[in-house]
């Protein structure tokens, strides 16, 4: 379902979600992000070069004498949404990735929003750690039972876009136009049952990183045999 303008402004102003005042929405409506959409254009130096700004927001004209200029009220960007406003920029740029049409629904901050940031943090420290070694193909080995071990080593190999680098082994490489339905509360479908397993069901193939991540994985193949 496509956001209403009513369910965009709740978005932005309401306690529940992000909690900027009306005046602040409007400011950061001037700075470009006028959609729940445009999130993903802004990671968190943009956010806290908007938070910088709002506290020290340039001069207008005098509307008593527009010949002068006068300072503005600073614009209140309180803590709580700038980390909310954070996250949810990161949301957006996984329902990109995984070609997930947004909505007021899967993007609540009490529930999916939360969800999907407890998985993100764990998977940061997934990334963090040592990768496992590759298994090698000894000359007294077979494929047949060197792949499975090679395929969950390399699933904790992970690339550009925080996906393992598995997600170039899916059986079709052709994402599915529709995406499958999420879990209730969750920012990941019931089936892949993690934002890891819907990035690598999802994540295109047609992608500006691909080839930089095909070329890993020919290298973890050429480590291998």
């Amino acid at each position: 379902m496509v956001y209403t303008a009513a369910q965009q402004t709740a978005f932005f102003t309401s306690a529940a979600q992000m909690g900027l005042s009306d005046r602040t929405r409007d400011q950061l409506d001037i700075e470009g992000i006028t959609d729940v959409a445009y999130l993903s254009e802004w990671t968190d130096d943009q956010w806290d070069d908007f938070a910088t700004n709002c506290r020290m927001p340039s001069q207008i004209p005098d509307p008593a004498n527009a010949a002068n200029l006068i300072h503005q009220q600073p614009f209140v960007v309180p803590v709580r949404s700038l980390k909310r406003l954070k996250i949810a920029s990161k949301m957006v740029r996984y329902y990109e990735q995984t070609d997930r049409a947004l909505s007021a629904a899967n993007m609540q901050w009490t529930t999916v929003i939360l969800n999907f940031d407890m998985q993100d943090m764990a998977l940061k420290e997934a990334i963090k750690k040592d990768s496992p070694a590759i298994p090698k193909l000894r000359k007294n080995g077979t494929v047949t039972k060197w792949a499975p071990s090679f395929v969950i080593a390399i699933s904790q190999h992970y690339v550009t876009r925080k996906a393992s680098i598995d997600y170039l082994l899916r059986d079709d490489p052709v994402v599915p136009a529709a995406a499958p339905p999420l879990a209730p509360g969750m920012p990941h479908s019931v089936e892949g049952g993690s934002i890891q397993a819907d990035m690598k069901a999802r994540l295109t193939h047609a992608h500006a990183l691909f080839q930089m991540d095909n070329d890993m994985l020919f290298l973890l193949l050429d480590e291998a045999v």
